[in-house]
């Protein structure tokens, strides 16, 4: 979609990073922000040689992407249909038991990989995760 103020990857590409960073968990090191016709894909570069890929689709809400090492490449989408249930869930939970579902580090690379993505996308170069 497109933001109604503000960075659209940072409105909308926030639900597929999460994702990315969940199943790659910490070490982003850089993002590289692509322009296309149909919107932007981000790849983000780990030391240890995996990479992870962001599409984001102008006019969709199909949160996607691939994850991938040398040996092999993994697809990834968020399940609209139960979406905000699985969401509802963890709220409650955090509430009854006052537990954090997501380490506050894992937040912050998200912010940090947005952030990298956005300034990509103005600079036209790959950017530092938390430069």
């Amino acid at each position: 979609g497109k933001a109604p103020a503000g960075s659209s990857i940072i409105w909308y590409g926030v639900h597929a990073f999460e994702m990315l960073q969940r199943a790659l968990g910490r070490g982003a090191r850089t993002v590289q922000t692509h322009k296309a016709a149909q919107g932007v894909i981000c790849v983000v570069q780990y030391e240890d040689s995996r990479r992870g890929v962001v599409e984001l689709t102008a006019n969709s809400y199909a949160y996607a992407g691939c994850l991938r090492n040398s040996e092999i490449a993994v697809p990834f989408a968020v399940a609209m249909d139960s979406i905000y249930a699985v969401q509802l869930s963890a709220i409650l939970s955090f509430f009854q038991s006052g537990m954090i579902p997501v380490a506050w580090e894992d937040t912050l690379e998200v912010m940090a990989l947005l952030d990298a993505a956005e300034r990509s996308l103005q600079s036209g170069i790959e950017e530092q995760v938390g430069s």
